[in-house]
């Protein structure tokens, strides 16, 4: 997980939520997850070295056929799974 594109909340007396300045990444995996955002371009925007799916999700669908990516491990009850970018230096 890089720090570079972590969100920060700071929560405020009223109640207010700010960010500190980066991009919720969060919020973009939801609409990943839900189909609003196009896939390649959020992988080309982090430029992820690593990413961690569940069977099922639009994103897994994705990556396993994207050349761009690697499965590294599967769990035992083959569920979830991660993908190293195979151009990565980690």
């Amino acid at each position: 997980w890089s720090e570079e594109y972590r969100a920060e909340v700071n929560k405020t007396l009223n109640r207010q939520f700010t960010l500190n300045g980066k991009e919720d990444i969060l919020v973009e995996y939801f609409n990943i997850l839900e189909g609003k955002v196009d896939i390649d371009k959020f992988l080309d925007k982090y430029n992820f070295d690593y990413v961690m799916v569940n069977k099922g999700e639009n994103i897994y669908k994705h990556i396993k056929n994207d050349d761009d990516y690697e499965l590294v491990f599967k769990s035992k009850n083959k569920i979830t799974f991660l993908f190293k970018r195979k151009y990565s230096q980690i």
